[in-house]
């Protein structure tokens, strides 16, 4: 934290089991601001399970302090700035790679950050993607 922390949000986590199908599919996200959760995810629907009860957990977002996980970045003027010149300090450094959610302050879909762990390989090693 030499130049400062970046902004982050972080989520509260709702679980409780309700009898048959809650939603019908695994994850649904909920973006209309009366809503206070922002993604309810129905467990049993990742494996096509088939089960009389389900496993559902609801997002809560949260503003982020330190001692709670650090979900996503807060990508506005202020963060941007402070992490371009985390960036430019990070050139200084030999043998870290930084990657992924924290290391590039960016907000990936799961797909996107294998892509780019991927990406990141196939630089270092030299190798072609």
């Amino acid at each position: 934290y030499q130049l400062g922390r970046l902004g982050y949000r972080t989520l509260d986590f709702e679980r409780f089991t309700a009898d048959g199908d809650y939603q019908g599919t695994a994850v649904m996200n909920y973006t209309a601001a009366e809503v206070p959760y922002t993604r309810i995810t129905e467990h049993k629907h990742f494996v096509k399970a088939k089960s009389p009860v389900t496993v559902i957990s609801r997002e809560f977002p949260q503003a982020w302090r330190e001692g709670l996980e650090p979900y996503y970045p807060i990508n506005d003027e202020k963060n941007d700035r402070l992490y371009r010149q985390y960036v430019e300090a990070a050139k200084e450094e030999q043998g870290v790679i930084f990657g992924g959610r924290l290391g590039t302050y960016t907000y990936y879909n799961m797909d996107q950050v294998i892509e780019q762990a991927l990406a990141v390989v196939a630089r270092e090693t030299g190798e072609a993607e």
